[in-house]
């Protein structure tokens, strides 16, 4: 089995079999140009299902780092970094087929269980060298007549290059030479691809012969791979993947780099030669410089919830635009309960219905509403009311009050009212909808690899898809992480909330339509004491309004003065 040196490696990414050439006038040759084109496209399809894969194995394992590495070194790696996730005991959690090629058409070429193991990268891993063997078979049947009919064309269109003042007969001076310049420049480009076409056949011959070694050596290098496996759980540790849903399995990750296995675990390899650490120093800067920038959403809310999360850009549309979606949507739901926590928490203050059995908005409401009865009048005479459709205080404004702590609870209740609008809740319940819709095919398609067939991402640069793996799977991990938060926030506070609002909503104007006058205004009741006359023997224990009050001071103390 021949070796693959990191300049081969870069020659099989960076070239390219397909040929532009451009119409020259002479129809015998533009023909011939359209036939070969079409041919040496077919060999870059055929090409282009070993390559991609095969570089990304090597990027995930990180054999590269060692000196002409192959499919059996990057498996080793595989599978001890499986074993690792599985605290060193992979055999009877995890399960690895290798399925022939008479299958193919009904099976993945390599199906695999990964036990414990919730690694991302680990599991695409699995798909990439599903899809190189079949790719790698593919091309061993197709490519020597593809390869046979590039040959043939080229050879006949060298020969009529031999012809070519016989075909350019039809022109004249200057036309001529430009013709004829075409013609040359267009088998130069040919014959670029005919080099990546002979190259190509030299390497798939071992690509195929280490597939085949694969196919006899897996299970030997699957029995063995606890050994390693277990001595590096002791010296790396494993992440707890966080579950983000009921009943879901323990599952672990890498907690440092992979590196560290190949470059301690992988004997009878010589770490990289001069030349190729610097091919590959050049690989990883150009890398960094198509590298998506972090995306920060850190958001920092009062209360016991936050979300100081920092997704990342992969670079492919796809990927990004539900990862940007629901990011959005876990802020939007964030920022509207910390808004409405922060609001409750003034009026309630304010009130001091925090005090109550009952500690609803409602209540404040009617505290409010009695209060500024008994210095105004009859509110509703004075057509004080609230539109549900659009919830403000209608007609409020022209109540001018004299009590400063009435005109305060009007503004917080202004607020209020522009937090919980039917259409805004409305809308937001949708997008948590959405949320977890997304949440799933993120789970479930992407964590399994299903991304890596989209036309969006095998557009990319090889190089940089490495780059879209990397952030992908830190989304994957911190999504997953947030999701139970995000569940408990929704579930325990969001929902209560938009429950309070609709009692709101459906008690507000009868309070202040029965509010006609219940106070008498010659009392001259504070407000603070309003809450014995409204809400008679519905106090809460000292203890709850103890614990209530502090959480309220230490939110106060918080806010801008």
């Amino acid at each position: 089995m021949g070796c693959i040196s990191a300049k081969d490696l870069q020659a099989q990414v960076t070239d390219t079999i397909i040929a532009i050439t451009v119409q020259t006038g002479i129809i015998e040759f533009d023909q011939i140009f359209l036939l070969i084109s079409e041919v040496l496209k077919e060999a870059e399809d055929i090409r282009l299902n070993c390559i991609p894969s095969r570089v990304n194995m090597f990027a995930i394992t990180k054999v590269h780092l060692m000196s002409q590495p192959n499919l059996i070194d990057a498996y080793k790696v595989w599978t001890w970094a499986v074993s690792l996730c599985n605290k060193g005991e992979s055999k009877g959690n995890t399960k690895f087929t290798f399925n022939k090629q008479e299958e193919f058409d009904k099976k993945p070429a390599f199906e695999y269980n990964l036990g414990k193991c919730g690694d991302a990268r680990l599991f695409w891993f699995g798909k990439f060298l599903s899809d190189y063997i079949k790719g790698v078979f593919r091309a061993q049947k197709l490519f020597p007549s593809v390869k046979q009919k590039v040959k043939d064309m080229f050879e006949r269109i060298i020969v009529m290059r031999n012809d070519i003042f016989k075909y350019a007969q039809y022109y004249q001076g200057n036309e001529k030479y430009q013709v004829i310049a075409k013609v040359a420049a267009n088998i130069a480009a040919l014959g670029r691809g005919v080099q990546v076409v002979d190259a190509f056949e030299k390497h798939l011959n071992d690509y195929v012969s280490e597939v085949n070694q694969l196919y006899d050596k897996h299970s030997e290098i699957e029995s063995e791979a606890d050994k390693t496996g277990k001595e590096v759980y002791h010296k790396l540790d494993v992440i707890h993947l966080e579950k983000s849903d009921d009943g879901e399995p323990d599952l672990f990750r890498i907690k440092n780099k992979i590196n560290f296995i190949v470059l301690n675990y992988l004997n009878g390899k010589k770490p990289r030669t001069a030349d190729e650490e610097a091919f590959y120093k050049k690989i990883k800067e150009d890398r960094a410089k198509g590298k998506p920038k972090q995306l920060g959403l850190e958001h920092y809310a009062f209360g016991e919830h936050e979300f100081p999360y920092k997704l990342r850009w992969t670079g492919c549309t796809t990927i990004d635009l539900p990862i940007a979606e629901m990011s959005v949507a876990l802020e939007d739901l964030n920022t509207q309960k910390t808004d409405i926590f922060k609001s409750r928490i003034l009026i309630r203050n304010l009130t001091q219905t925090y005090k109550l059995k009952k500690d609803h908005m409602i209540e404040a409401w009617k505290i409010f509403i009695w209060a500024a009865g008994a210095e105004q009048g009859s509110l509703s005479r004075k057509g004080v009311c609230i539109k549900n459709q659009f919830p403000v205080l209608f007609g409020h404004d022209k109540v001018n009050y004299t009590n400063e702590q009435l005109k305060q609870l009007h503004l917080y209740f202004k607020d209020y009212l522009l937090l919980i609008p039917p259409l805004r809740i409305d809308a937001l319940e949708a997008q948590w909808q959405k949320f977890n819709e997304q949440f799933k095919v993120l789970i479930k398609d992407w964590s399994e690899g299903d991304f890596i067939n989209q036309t969006a991402f095998r557009q990319v640069s090889v190089y940089n898809q490495y780059n879209i793996m990397t952030n992908l799977a830190k989304n994957i991990y911190l999504l997953k992480s947030y999701r139970p938060q995000a569940k408990k926030l929704y579930e325990k506070k969001y929902k209560k909330r938009i429950e309070e609002a609709k009692e709101f909503f459906e008690q507000a104007n009868k309070v202040i339509e029965e509010a006609d006058p219940k106070i008498d205004p010659s009392k001259n009741i504070k407000l603070e004491e309003l809450i014995t006359v409204v809400h008679k023997g519905d106090k809460a224990s000292e203890e709850k309004i103890n614990k209530k009050k502090k959480k309220i001071d230490e939110f106060l103390a918080k806010l801008p003065k």
